[in-house]
C-alpha cells in the first residue's frame, strides 16, 4: 500500500492531475458546443429584388402643339405680300415641328407600352 502524501489543503491528489476532477466528456462536450455554435448560426439573409418599371409620364408624352399665329400689330402693319408670308411660314414651321414631334412621340409611347407588356409578365 501507499502512502497518502497529499496536504489536506491540496485539491489535487499525488495521483493524479487538476483535469482528472472534471468529468472529460462533460468538457469535452462543451468545448465542441462553443466552436459549433459559430456553424450553426442563422446564414445572413438573401436580398430580395423587385422589379420597377420605369416609363415617363403619359403628360410628357403627348402630342406637340403648333406655335401661334404672328401679332396681331404685325400683322396689320404688313403688306398683303408679306402676310401671306408670315401666315405661310407659321403654317409650314407648325405642321413640320407637330408632325416630327408626334412622330417621335409615338415611337416613345410604343415603346412604354411594350415596357408595360414586359413588366405585367413579370419578365
Amino acid at each position: 500500500m501507499r502512502e497518502n502524501t497529499m496536504k489536506p489543503d491540496c485539491p489535487i491528489s499525488s495521483e493524479g492531475t487538476a483535469m482528472s476532477t472534471i468529468n472529460s466528456p462533460v468538457l469535452i462536450f462543451a468545448v465542441s458546443a462553443l466552436l459549433l455554435s459559430g456553424c450553426a448560426s442563422a446564414p445572413p439573409a438573401a436580398p430580395i429584388y423587385k422589379t420597377v418599371l420605369i416609363a415617363p409620364d403619359d403628360n410628357l408624352l403627348g402630342d406637340c402643339t403648333v406655335g401661334a399665329p404672328p401679332g396681331q400689330e404685325a400683322y396689320k402693319a404688313a403688306s398683303m405680300k408679306q402676310r401671306e408670308e408670315m401666315l405661310v411660314d407659321v403654317i409650314d414651321k407648325g405642321y413640320r415641328n407637330a408632325f416630327l414631334c408626334n412622330e417621335r412621340w409615338q415611337k416613345v409611347r410604343q415603346w412604354k407600352l411594350l415596357e408595360m407588356k414586359n413588366y405585367q409578365q413579370g419578365g
